[in-house]
């Protein structure tokens, strides 16, 4: 049975949002970057709901079936007075990935097996 996914996806999705333009300026991790945090930040969180369904294929080969979530934080810091603006920026860089995630529903096609996203 083929291995798990999870950090082929977590690393390819990281250098789509590492290349996308709007978060040029934005700090994006493969993790927390806990006290390095800057102003702006993205980065991968924990893997949630994570099955793996063994499935046979032909001749007794069996591949495996993975549904889990990345979770992808979006940090904005800011002064308690620019409380909207942090919000709203915060707002912009989420539609940001979620672009990401909609132009490469298969993730350019890094990932092996891969079905969607």
């Amino acid at each position: 049975m083929a291995g798990s996914t999870i950090y082929a996806v977590k690393a390819q999705l990281l250098t789509l949002l590492q290349a996308n333009s709007t978060l040029s300026n934005v700090q994006v991790g493969y993790g927390d970057p806990l006290e390095g945090m800057r102003r702006e930040s993205i980065f991968l969180g924990d893997v949630i709901s994570d099955s793996h369904t063994p499935e046979s294929l032909s001749a007794g080969r069996r591949r495996r079936l993975e549904d889990y979530t990345v979770n992808v934080e979006v940090f904005v810091q800011s002064k308690p007075a620019g409380q909207q603006e942090c919000e709203q920026r915060a707002i912009v860089l989420a539609n940001a990935v979620e672009d990401v995630l909609a132009d490469y529903p298969q993730l350019d096609g890094a990932v092996s097996g891969l079905m969607f996203i």
